[in-house]
C-alpha cells in the first residue's frame, strides 16, 4: 500500500480532514441516524483524537512512516472496539464501516500530495540533462586488525605509517575509513598497529546495552528508532489485547534487534509482529546499563512512595524527576505518555 503520511504537516492535514468529516456527520439529520450511524461517528472521533495525541509528541522536523493500511487497521481495531460498547448485535456491519472509512481516505489521497509526491512533481518539472552513466567498480575493503582500508589517490606527497617512505602525488595508497591510518597496499596487512576508532566504531552501532547518554544528541532528545518504534506501537497496538503481558517470539525480537543494530535508519517495522516490537522496546529498557530513572535518585523514589498525603507524594515524585538527567527525563515523559495512552 502507499506511504500516506511522511512528516508532521502531513499528519496535521489527515487530523484536518478527519475532524471536518465529523462535523459534516454531526451537522446533518440527526433524526434519521441509525446507531450504525452513531457508532461509525463515535469511532472516528476517537480515531481523530488518537492522531492528535500522536502529531503532539512528534518534532518539527521527525520523519513519520504511516500507511494506508496501518491507518485501516488502527480504525477497524476502534470500530470493534466500540461496536463491543454498544451494539448489542454480534452482526454489527464492521465491513460497512471500514469501507466508508477507506472512502476517507480515498478522498484525502485525491484531494492533498504526500511530501514523496511533490518532490516527485518538482523533479519532473525541472528539465534535467542526461548524463552519460559511468559504471563504477564496486570500492573494495581491505580489512585488517580492525582497519577498513580503501584505495585512495594521494593529492599531497604522504609518509606510510608502515615503512615511513613516501607515496607521491597521484600514486594509490591504502586508508582506514575509521581511524585514517595511511599506507601502501602492499603495507596494509604488515604493520600491528590497531585500529584506534574500533571501540568508538563498535559502540555507535550498539543500540541494546548501550548507554543512553551516548544514543542522545547534545541537546538530550529521544533516540528518534526509539520515537518510531513507540509510534509504530501505539498506531497497531492501542485495542491489542495483553499488549505489554504478552510476549513476542524470540527468534523475531533476535532479527529485529540485529537489524536495528545493524541499521537504525532503514530498519522497517510494518511486517513485525505488535508482541515483537512490545518486546523489543521492554527488551531495551531492561538492557540499559543503569535504569531509565538512576540508581542515585532510586532511594529517593521509593522514600516518596511511602509518604501518607497523597498530594504531597505526588509532587515530591515530580520534584525528583526533574533532578534526572536531561535525557532521562524526556524519555521517562514520553514513556508515561505512551503507557497513559495504551
Amino acid at each position: 500500500m502507499n506511504k500516506l503520511i511522511s512528516d508532521r504537516t502531513e499528519l496535521q492535514h489527515l487530523s484536518a480532514f478527519i475532524y471536518q468529516k465529523i462535523i459534516e456527520m454531526s451537522t446533518g439529520n440527526r433524526k434519521r441516524e441509525t446507531i450504525v450511524d452513531k457508532v461509525f461517528r463515535r469511532a472516528l472521533r476517537e480515531f481523530h483524537q488518537n492522531m492528535v495525541s500522536s502529531y503532539v509528541v512528534i518534532k518539527g522536523d521527525q520523519q513519520v512512516s504511516l500507511h494506508y493500511r496501518d491507518l485501516l487497521l488502527s480504525f477497524e481495531q476502534i470500530l470493534n472496539s466500540i461496536s463491543k460498547q454498544e451494539y448489542t448485535s454480534a452482526n454489527f456491519p464492521v465491513s460497512m464501516g471500514i469501507n466508508a472509512f477507506r472512502g476517507f481516505l480515498d478522498e484525502f489521497m485525491r484531494l492533498y500530495k504526500t511530501k514523496e509526491d511533490r518532490l516527485k512533481d518538482a523533479v519532473d518539472g525541472q528539465t534535467l540533462p542526461k548524463k552519460k552513466e559511468r559504471r563504477r567498480k564496486k570500492e573494495e575493503v581491505l580489512e585488517f586488525v580492525g582497519h577498513k582500508f580503501v584505495t585512495v589517490v594521494m593529492n599531497i606527497p604522504t609518509a606510510c605509517e608502515h615503512c615511513g617512505s613516501f607515496m607521491w602525488l597521484m600514486e594509490k595508497g591504502q586508508v582506514c575509513q575509521v581511524c585514517k591510518l595511511t599506507c601502501h597496499k602492499r603495507c596494509y596487512n604488515k604493520h600491528s598497529i590497531p585500529c584506534r576508532g574500533l571501540d568508538k566504531e563498535e559502540l555507535s552501532k550498539t543500540i541494546f546495552g548501550a548507554s543512553l547518554k551516548t544514543l542522545v544528541d547534545e541537546e538530550g532528545t529521544i533516540p528518534p528508532f526509539l520515537e518510531r518504534l513507540i509510534s509504530v506501537i501505539e498506531i497497531k497496538g492501542l485495542y491489542t489485547e495483553g499488549l505489554y503481558r504478552k510476549s513476542g517470539a524470540s527468534v523475531k525480537i533476535r532479527l529485529l534487534k540485529q537489524a536495528l543494530s545493524a541499521d537504525l535508519g532503514s530498519t522497517d517495522y510494518d511486517e513485525c509482529p505488535i508482541h515483537v516490537l512490545t518486546s523489543t522496546l521492554k527488551g531495551f529498557f531492561r538492557e540499559l546499563p543503569e535504569p531509565l530513572m538512576t540508581f542515585d535518585l532510586y532511594s529517593h523514589f521509593v522514600q516518596a512512595t511511602d509518604l501518607s498525603d497523597p498530594r504531597e507524594r505526588v509532587q515530591t515524585i515530580y520534584d525528583i524527576t526533574k533532578k534526572l538527567p536531561k535525557a532521562n527525563f524526556m524519555l521517562l515523559e514520553r514513556l508515561i505518555f505512551h503507557l497513559a495512552r495504551v
